[in-house]
């Protein structure tokens, strides 16, 4: 399975985008493809068209869950955008996951050890990171196979 993080610490430069289009273009290629949203504003769920208001729960539940040894399983989360594409929403409450991990051994490696468990599952997973740097993109970049950073030009 490919892991592929976008980051950049900017904001507005295309990562969601390049996450969202990407995830698709790989799920119409016949690949079984995961997009994990690690950003907060949790804009990958406005621009695949699942209802903000219908999401119980997101990545935060599940990465904080495992930390506590309450493990909630990825696959609860999921929310099945084609045949072949599922989306790991994010929430809000990812804006306080690195106060929350404060004292927790090895807190980088939380997304690594979640995706772990679904090697078998996907063909590609594709991680759209927060605008800045923080746990939640050094969990990503430790998570990830390959790594695209989005600019600007000109």
């Amino acid at each position: 399975m490919r892991r592929i993080a976008v980051v950049n610490q900017k904001g507005g430069c295309g990562k969601t985008t390049v996450s969202i289009n990407l995830a698709s273009a790989l799920a119409e290629a016949g690949q079984k493809t995961l997009l994990v949203d690690m950003d907060p504003q949790s804009h990958c769920a406005v621009g695949l068209a699942v209802p903000e208001e219908q999401i119980e729960q997101s990545i935060y539940d599940v990465l904080i869950s495992n930390s506590r040894n309450e493990p909630i399983k990825l696959t609860e989360i999921l929310w099945q955008i084609g045949d072949r594409l599922e989306l790991a929403p994010a929430s809000i409450d990812l804006s306080a996951f690195e106060q929350q991990m404060v004292g927790i051994v090895e807190r980088e490696c939380c997304l690594k050890a979640v995706l772990d468990e679904m090697k078998d599952e996907f063909d590609y997973v594709i991680i759209d990171c927060p605008p800045a740097v923080s746990l939640l993109t050094f969990s990503a970049l430790r998570a990830a196979t390959d790594v695209i950073v989005p600019v600007e030009t000109g």
